[in-house]
């Protein structure tokens, strides 16, 4: 009996049992899946997201904020606000010298005030500094008259009859958008250097005027 089982036939018989045995007891599908990882140690998960080179922590995540970089070409670009502001003072300046071509006397002067209260309103709110109407009327009624009388002269003469106020549109044209300009560059300087509305220098702000007058005067002659 012992030399039977250890013959190469009962070998082979036996190891076919064997198998046939396993199949039934262990399916396929059962034995080609993975078998279920060891439980961790501990209670204690390990951290995500570790500096390379360095095994993973055990502990509770701290997530800190990571500030954020400054946006190129954001509103508090000093570069971006000049190029806001100029482009405030060029379209303002062309609407007030186009208020010229109204065809009633001195409705085309209003308009101008007008639009010139309006830029000052725009430079307000790209500065953030507080806008008082009747200020800035203030301020622009003792700018503008206070340039020279020659040359307040000069714009008035428009108005002698219907032919001078349609043959001098041009020029006027011309030096409304000029003086709007300038007033704008005046406003920009004055609270670029950390000045507001209310402290501004009328007579310092018609000086600059007057002088900017008398070289557009001189050109155009």
């Amino acid at each position: 009996m012992t030399a039977l089982k250890r013959s190469p036939i009962a070998r082979q018989k036996r190891a076919t049992t064997e198998r046939k045995v396993r199949r039934r007891v262990y399916p396929r599908s059962e034995k080609s899946a993975p078998p279920p990882s060891p439980p961790m140690a501990g209670k204690d998960k390990p951290v995500v997201g570790t500096s390379s080179g360095r095994e993973p922590s055990t502990g509770t995540a701290i997530l800190t904020p990571v500030p954020s970089a400054p946006t190129p070409g954001s509103s508090r670009s000093p570069l971006l606000l000049r190029m806001k502001v100029n482009q405030a003072v060029h379209d303002h300046a062309l609407l007030a010298g186009g208020a010229m071509a109204v065809p009633v006397p001195f409705l085309d002067m209003a308009i101008e005030a007008a639009i010139q209260i309006k830029m000052v309103r725009r430079l307000c709110e790209l500065y953030g500094i507080d806008f008082a109407e009747e200020r800035a009327k203030a301020v622009l009624a003792a700018v503008v008259g206070g340039v020279s009388a020659g040359w307040a002269a000069g714009r008035l003469l428009r108005y002698a009859s219907f032919a001078t106020y349609f043959s001098n549109f041009w020029p006027s044209a011309l030096l409304s958008s000029a003086i709007t300009y300038v007033i704008g560059q005046i406003f920009i300087h004055h609270f670029e250097a950390g000045g507001g509305l209310h402290d501004l220098d009328a007579k310092t702000a018609a000086g600059i005027l007057r002088e900017k007058a008398s070289q557009l005067t001189a050109h155009k002659r």
